[in-house]
């Protein structure tokens, strides 16, 4: 028996949580809510209802949220999102019931789509398949334009869409269950393509981005960072008809980065959302070739040395498996971390990696070889244990997305996420949503909750997963120590309110 606790004692100092330590308030919440989950989980395994063993479009969300566990979760004070994709990081809610009723924003209303029509990417108007950024025309589209004589046929004003409908076509849902990951990627790509022309109008996006900060901050996530795209070649730029006699004006490179900092200065002006903060990934697109990618990241380079403060680093994203591997863009990336040292600028990389589960997708490797700070997912690191290691050593942060994982259909039974064995191997994790908006919910809140209970996680664990969202973000100096100092003093009032519920039974959390 003594060989037999020395062993667990050895195992559990392994643990990403093991030297994150708990006060006597916090062993006692610990206490509460292995209670707490506890019963939850027995009471919902015995009626054959466990959450974690569906597919999440089967839970039923409203059941969830009105248990004590989740409410726990939702007033948790929980940092940061690391892993947030432009476009998708805010409600579709807002969307499909206020955002298409803005002046101008219309909606392409056909059943189906006409064979053989395009769109340009951002004004929506008609363009051959073949020109360069044109899109499919398909039913949902959501686009802006200046006028009614303008209007590209088969739209109507926003107001005339059906909201439901709508909705049902801009999130994903219980059919993608049987679907393999080629066929869930195609599906959410539609909703992006849906989704691209509107988000690419510049006032649209701008009010898009004030719902997804606000979604956050009343979720108690204090610091977001988003893979904003912003690469060469039109990638990323947003436009509107600013230009002389209301022409298109195009924002690209430096136009992206100001369109970021000025939601946020507006977001910030308002004195109850003191404290939030925001950091950029820039981003290009994996199914590019290697030059491109070149330029993009020379570009984020220049834009880095320009935003010393705001831009943290640079990312290619986009399917893994059927696109480029990070080893096709070695020489380009190597040429941006020399071209960084020369200007001295720190570009790290956050590499979006791993998302797979093809023991042949080696990008992990290179993602740590390369350096990169975090790694997006990290989902298939189980097939590659050398990394481990090194992983430990410097601190190479996996972001996992739970409930991406899968509804994109890289995993069934969310109890059997290999993340499991990465927090027990002493991997530093943080828990993150990736697109909530095209999965059809707001903030951090769910994906924490989803991690509890799939993972049947401790405080200990909790805390280190908050925290980590903020010691591992591109958060730097006295902002980061403020930043840490708002969560602290954040967390330990929520501990304490924790305590006193939890006297009565939780009766009123």
């Amino acid at each position: 028996m003594a060989q037999r606790a020395s062993t667990l004692s050895e195992n559990s100092a392994l643990s990403f949580s093991a030297s994150t330590p708990l006060s006597a308030a916090e062993s006692t919440l610990s206490d509460s809510l292995a209670v707490l989950l506890s019963s939850y989980t027995v009471s919902e395994r015995s009626a054959h209802s466990f959450p974690p063993t569906k597919f999440f479009h089967d839970w039923s969300l409203d059941t969830i949220a009105a248990t004590p566990l989740y409410s726990l979760v939702s007033s948790m004070p929980k940092g940061g999102a690391l892993h947030l994709h432009s476009g998708s990081s805010g409600s579709t809610d807002w969307i499909v019931n206020e955002g298409i009723l803005l002046d101008g924003v219309h909606v392409y209303m056909r059943d189906s789509p006409l064979e053989d029509t395009c769109i340009t990417a951002n004004t929506a108007i008609p363009a051959p398949c073949d020109a360069p950024g044109a899109q499919a025309l398909l039913p949902g589209t959501i686009a802006f334009f200046p006028n009614s004589t303008a209007v590209t046929p088969g739209f109507k004003p926003g107001a005339e869409a059906d909201p439901v409908e709508l909705r049902s076509l801009l999130t994903s849902n219980a059919g993608l269950k049987e679907a393999d990951s080629e066929l869930a990627w195609g599906y959410f790509n539609d909703v992006f393509t849906r989704i691209n022309p509107i988000m690419s109008y510049r006032p649209f996006y701008m009010e898009y981005l004030q719902t997804t900060f606000d979604v956050h901050w009343k979720d108690n996530v204090q610091h977001l960072e988003i893979r904003a795209l912003c690469a060469s070649g039109g990638v990323g730029d947003l436009f509107d008809y600013g230009g002389d006699g209301g022409a298109v004006r195009s924002y690209s490179g430096q136009g992206v980065i100001d369109t970021y900092q000025e939601a946020l200065d507006k977001f910030l002006s308002h004195p109850e959302n003191e404290g939030f903060s925001l950091k950029l990934i820039l981003s290009s697109l994996r199914v590019l070739d290697p030059s491109h990618i070149g330029e993009d990241a020379a570009l984020a380079v220049e834009l880095k040395k320009a935003n010393p403060n705001f831009v943290v680093g640079f990312d290619v994203v986009a399917e893994e498996d059927p696109n480029h591997r990070t080893l096709d863009y070695l020489d380009e990336i190597q040429a941006m971390q020399k071209l960084a040292a020369d200007a001295g600028v720190d570009m790290s990389l956050y590499f979006h990696d791993g998302e797979s589960d093809d023991r042949n997708n080696t990008n992990m490797i290179d993602a740590v070889l390369l350096g990169s700070k975090r790694v997006g997912h990290g989902f298939n690191s189980y097939f590659f244990p050398v990394l481990f290691e090194q992983m430990r050593q410097n601190n190479v942060v996996l972001e996992v997305n739970p409930i991406s994982n899968q509804v994109l259909r890289y995993i069934d039974n969310l109890e059997t996420h290999p993340v499991n064995a990465y927090i027990a191997e002493g991997i530093q994790v943080v828990i993150s949503s990736d697109d909530p908006g095209v999965f059809g919910y707001t903030g951090l809140t769910l994906d924490m909750w989803t991690a509890l209970v799939s993972f049947q996680l401790d405080l200990r664990e909790l805390k280190t997963l908050c925290r980590n969202s903020l010691e591992f973000s591109g958060l730097q100096g006295d902002e980061k120590e403020s930043a840490m100092a708002k969560w602290e003093k954040d967390w330990a009032a929520w501990v304490d309110d924790m305590n006193e519920r939890a006297g009565s039974d939780w009766k009123e959390l």
